[in-house]
């Protein structure tokens, strides 16, 4: 039998609909649950579902969640424990005034230069953008009360960056920093100059998202143990230079665990996808639309697409 890591990549709102969709799908058509994942990584959007996942909801619950249908008892008994934020999640981005921009961390800019180069090039912007002043606890707050015990028995690792030193810690990971569910989903959402850094034993921590989209290299660790990777990748779909280095990170990424052995299968939006997705991965209005529409189209893909070759071996669970 497979052990799978599961890797739920960033992409706002839409990439939300995105995951919905890709799970429910998944669990349609070769019954893949992904709460039986061995190994779930979160980034950015993609921290908040993985921890619902392990929260206890499924593909299908979340879908329909998305869509407006009933909840299940499953999803009403999470419900029932989840935390309510504190203060209304943001509806628009905060604007930076250029004219009184300080950067976060000009050291911690320094020195991702000098030990990334290259690859750490969103650290490097993540520290030289202003600190956000958005709270963060719209972001992790929902999560605080389903993991009493402060983090799940079942693996689970959730992206940050350290806008101190440039560094990329995987919380829940043996070895890196410890703290909460919702505190480290809240430091993997922390869009730097919107979200205000998120501190954790003295470090300030960022979206994940600007190490990488989907932080997939993480599964090569020995910890992870894993010899199948499924990776939902909502934002390698689109044309835009941003998205080009996302898919071409991702793609390091990709070659990194073949050479570890671990097969992998790279989930991403098709054109038809990315046009009901939209320009605009903050839209929250658009996730209803966008997880009906990839639950369909993935199934598509699984059934008779370029995904089908893939289906015997994720359902061998």
């Amino acid at each position: 039998m497979s052990r799978i890591g599961l890797v739920l990549g960033g992409g706002g709102a839409v990439g939300h609909g995105f995951h919905n969709g890709l799970l429910a799908a998944l669990e349609d058509t070769v019954g893949f649950d992904a709460r039986t994942a061995d190994v779930i990584v979160g980034t950015s959007s993609g921290a908040t579902i993985a921890g619902l996942v392990r929260a206890g909801l499924t593909g299908t619950d979340l879908a329909d969640r998305a869509c407006g249908e009933p909840a299940s008892p499953r999803m009403k008994a999470v419900d029932e424990r989840r935390a309510r934020p504190s203060q209304p999640a943001p509806t628009r981005r905060v604007a930076v005034r250029l004219g009184l921009a300080v950067p976060a961390s000009p050291r911690g800019a320094w020195t991702a230069v000098r030990r990334h180069g290259r690859s750490g090039v969103g650290a490097v912007v993540g520290a030289l953008l202003p600190a956000g002043t958005v709270p963060t606890v719209a972001a992790g707050g929902p999560l605080g009360n389903l993991f009493p015990g402060g983090w799940p028995q079942d693996a689970l690792w959730i992206s940050a960056v350290s806008i101190d030193d440039g560094e990329r810690v995987i919380f829940g990971r043996e070895g890196d920093p410890v703290t909460d569910v919702s505190t480290a989903v809240a430091a993997s959402c922390a869009l730097p100059g919107w979200y205000e850094p998120v501190v954790v034993e003295g470090h300030r921590y960022v979206d994940g998202a600007v190490w990488s989209a989907t932080n997939a290299d993480v599964l090569s660790d020995d910890h992870a143990d894993v010899d199948l990777a499924i990776i939902s990748a909502p934002l390698s779909g689109s044309t835009t230079l941003l998205h080009w280095w996302q898919r071409r990170h991702l793609r390091d990424e990709a070659r990194r665990l073949r050479a570890k052995g671990i097969e992998v299968l790279v989930i991403e939006p098709k054109p038809a996808d990315v046009a009901v997705m939209g320009v605009d991965i903050m839209d929250k209005r658009r996730r209803p639309a966008v997880t009906r529409h990839i639950r369909t189209s993935m199934t598509e893909r699984l059934e008779r697409g370029d995904l089908a070759q893939h289906r015997k071996r994720i359902g061998r669970r």
